[in-house]
């Protein structure tokens, strides 16, 4: 693609986008389906975890494939709780390609067996996102999840895969050391980092397995200045090329993130839309609540109602959230001439 073809899709994008930001419609880049709630892992800083709550059935997951495809949206990323634990998940990826969309898949890795990768990778499955919060268990002699990723490596060709670390008081000084292995491997790595929940239906979950050391306070002198140090490596690393996802503006962002005075225009509702497991419409996961609307019910009508639910929601959790997926789906909506021009994955 040359640089004028660049420049002129650019400027078509943010026409679009200011388009569709002065009206209620709803354009979905991408969904998060909530294939399910159960998870074989008990991860301390995670509120999803459900082993009781509902889910969709595979006809209800095809309708609402159906009408995500019909609102533009052109891939779907499988949330969870674990949704490998989902036995029709196959059956799902490959209806998704019948459709034409991608699909991502983000997962701990334990049942990722060498004969369920290929079976991945047969349905169509584009995309891993693949937890590992230790570089041991990248470089571990014995590490099960070194091998799970030796497996992956072997369809690269076929199967992007994306390293996501959440960074937390635990393993933030082993954060240099992952992304060297990761830039070893040119395996692309995803940053998150965690601070302690603010919403109340988060805290409800995170109080049952509580590890106070793992979370960041903005009143911990030692904290701020750790996430400072790491936001400057992460700066110069990815200005020298590193594999790091997220655009530097996302690391200049992560100690106001922690100091709780994060501030960024987020699309979630808008040009992202996340269906909770038992169907409902969700603004986005870190409000457990849905809306008591079924995605596969929502009409035209219903947008105005939903803008103001997303605008209300914002006003809570601006300040306290750095999402990596939703922030890196406005940085590019914001800059689509960097989305045109760089290797985002």
């Amino acid at each position: 693609m040359n640089k004028l073809t660049q420049n002129i899709l650019a400027s078509v994008a943010k026409i679009k986008i200011k388009e569709i930001l002065r009206s209620d419609k709803i354009k979905p880049v991408w969904a998060y389906v909530w294939v399910t709630r159960r998870c074989n892992f008990n991860c301390s800083y995670c509120y999803v975890r459900d082993n009781n709550a509902p889910e969709m059935t595979f006809e209800e997951m095809k309708l609402v494939i159906d009408k995500l495809k019909k609102m533009g949206c052109r891939m779907v990323a499988f949330m969870g709780g674990e949704p490998t634990l989902r036995k029709d998940l196959l059956d799902i990826i490959k209806y998704i390609r019948q459709k034409k969309m991608l699909s991502y898949l983000p997962t701990n890795g334990s049942l990722l067996t060498p004969q369920y990768i290929e079976e991945l990778v047969q349905a169509g499955l584009n995309f891993v996102n693949l937890a590992v919060d230790d570089p041991a268990e990248l470089a571990g002699q014995k590490s099960w999840k070194k091998e799970t990723i030796d497996n992956l490596l072997k369809n690269r060709n076929k199967l992007k895969l994306i390293i996501n670390t959440a960074v937390t008081r635990k393993n933030i000084s082993r954060i240099p050391q992952l992304l060297e292995l990761c830039r070893e491997k040119d395996i692309l790595m995803a940053i998150r980092i965690i601070s302690k929940p603010n919403l109340a239906e988060e805290m409800k979950y995170v109080a049952e397995r509580p590890d106070e050391n793992l979370f960041f306070d903005k009143n911990n002198k030692n904290d701020l200045e750790q996430v400072n140090n790491l936001a400057r490596f992460l700066i110069e690393k990815k200005r020298r090329g590193y594999p790091l996802g997220a655009p530097e503006e996302y690391f200049h962002l992560m100690k106001d993130f922690v100091n709780k005075k994060c501030s960024w225009p987020c699309y979630a509702g808008k040009f992202t839309l996340e269906i909770n497991n038992d169907g409902k419409l969700l603004i986005c996961s870190a409000f457990l609540k849905p809306m008591d609307i079924k995605f596969l019910d929502l009409d035209e009508k219903d947008f105005s109602l939903i803008q103001k639910e997303r605008e209300k929601s914002l006003k809570i959790c601006n300040k306290i959230c750095l999402s990596p997926a939703q922030f890196d789906t406005s940085y590019y909506l914001r800059n689509p001439r960097e989305f045109f021009t760089k290797k985002i994955c």
